[in-house]
């Protein structure tokens, strides 16, 4: 997946959790309190596993919806051209040879 669309899909939640883990490290540092900054650091990384687990559900449903309608468009394309009342065919240009043609030009080749 590129970055850009990283962007879209995710806003920055890893840089929220890294500010959660500096809360935790100047609670033990400055107050010298241990279990409580275990616990912040606990709940970070338990907050980067879930924003990790649903960065990648969202992942796959993006696949997911891109790839059905790159299909849905792909067969409205093809029933589109094949029911075009005109004569439609595709040649090659090196050896104008052809490659496809709908019905309506199949009737007069």
């Amino acid at each position: 997946m590129n970055k850009g669309s990283k962007k879209i899909e995710e806003p920055g939640g890893r840089f929220y959790i890294l500010v959660l883990l500096i809360f935790a490290a100047v609670t033990y540092v400055l107050f010298d309190q241990l279990y409580l900054a275990l616990a912040e650091a606990a709940a970070a990384v338990v907050l980067l596993f879930v924003s990790t687990a649903i960065s990648r559900r969202r992942h796959r449903e993006l696949v997911k919806y891109i790839k059905s309608v790159a299909y849905e468009t792909e067969a409205a394309k093809d029933n589109t051209m094949m029911n075009f009342p005109l004569p439609m065919a595709t040649f090659m240009m090196d050896s104008g040879r052809m490659v496809w043609g709908n019905q309506a030009f199949l009737l007069i080749w």
